[in-house]
């Protein structure tokens, strides 16, 4: 009745109005039942012309249920569209008829199909809303559906079809973190921070052991440290991959200043600080030395990297192997972790080539595997 659907306009006119005060978009979907004033193109224009703060979510398969061609409802309601649902329809073998123009009918069927395979015109709509600027998701819907989880697992070839990004499907990237091969200076207990040294033999046998370790994970790309002992650690596990290595400061070993070169073993300790121990059992406490840096600093720097890293689009769904160091591979961690200085080295510092997998989704990171060693 008109006192309903005045009723309708009301209540959806708050909730619009109550959405906007707080920053949140409120939409309409047309509705595949006629009994429903908003079944039809022309029903939701009419509340969205009525209700300036509505926008509107267009369904791809439900025009179709009342005979209406979703590209006419798309030029009539693009200007308000907000989100997007992907829902494809298949054919019905009793609805296959045609009219008395020869043509099929509008509505050749309403069963349930994997988004991209029924007889709905989705590529095209997909262009058609990026024409117009729409870059937020598309949801995957499979209404009345016997099995939600084969036909979602079916729709996942709709993001490399139409090269877009969809609601309900992860996008995650997997982040390999390595700390560097063995170097003499690991060796002997000496401070190398930013100072450059090679690895020994025995590191290079670690990193060829881990290499073989991971030759089954398919990596797209690789960071490393620019300082050579991750850099060197890094193209032996990478190996036979066509893959870009890309060095950055940001991920190198902190810095030690003037202790660097300087031995913090109990035999040959030499380090002029005799709280220097602090670095590794109370870093709260520790003092740095001239020169080097701080574990906030390297915490600071290590976050600058890994926001920006997880934060591009382009490495989204992508496999990542960084080669870093002892210090500076906690400090990521930390990040992820948001770890008190205090607790900073948690269960100690890993091992030489030792592995930690991170798994980073929609701005979440997920420690899947820590300090995993080949060896």
């Amino acid at each position: 009745s008109n006192d309903k659907i005045l009723r309708m306009v009301q209540g959806l006119s708050y909730a619009a109005r109550l959405g906007a005060e707080r920053g949140i978009t409120v939409t309409v979907e047309d509705f595949d039942d006629n009994k429903s004033p908003l079944s039809s193109m022309n029903g939701v224009r009419w509340f969205l012309n009525r209700i300036p703060e509505l926008q509107y979510t267009l369904d791809m398969g439900n025009f179709v249920g009342n005979e209406e061609d979703v590209f006419m409802a798309w030029e009539l309601l693009q200007d308000r569209i907000a989100h997007v649902h992907c829902k494809d329809r298949g054919e019905e073998p009793h609805r296959l008829q045609t009219g008395k123009n020869g043509k099929l009918s509008i509505n050749r069927g309403l069963a349930s199909v994997s988004a991209g395979d029924g007889y709905l015109p989705i590529g095209e709509l997909v262009r058609r809303l990026r024409e117009i600027g729409y870059d937020d998701y598309l949801a995957i819907e499979h209404f009345d559906a016997q099995n939600f989880y084969r036909s979602s697992e079916e729709s996942e070839i709709l993001p490399t079809r139409f090269d877009v990004k969809c609601l309900g499907m992860e996008e995650k990237m997997l982040v390999y973190l390595i700390r560097h091969g063995e170097t003499d200076q690991n060796k002997q207990r000496k401070l190398q921070g930013q100072s450059d040294f090679p690895l020994n033999e025995y590191g290079r046998q670690l990193a060829e052991a881990t290499r073989d370790g991971l030759a089954d994970v398919a990596f797209d790309c690789a960071f490393s440290s620019p300082l050579i002992r991750a850099l060197e650690t890094a193209r032996i596990i990478i190996g036979d991959r066509k893959i870009p290595l890309i060095e950055d400061g940001r991920i190198q070993e902190i810095g030690f200043g003037d202790y660097e070169g300087l031995c913090c073993g109990r035999e040959g300790y030499n380090i002029p600080d005799k709280h220097f121990q602090y670095f590794f059992d109370a870093p709260e406490k520790y003092q740095v030395p001239r020169g080097g840096e701080s574990f906030e600093e390297v915490i600071a720097r290590t976050g600058n990297f890994w926001r920006e890293l997880t934060g591009k689009l382009e490495y989204r769904n992508k496999t990542i192997l960084i080669a870093t160091h002892g210090c500076a591979l906690k400090a990521l961690l930390a990040n992820i972790r948001q770890t008190e200085i205090k607790d900073f080295w948690g269960e100690g510092v890993h091992k030489n080539c030792a592995v930690t997998i991170v798994k980073a989704t929609d701005g979440r990171a997920e420690i899947l595997e820590e300090g995993k060693i080949y060896y």
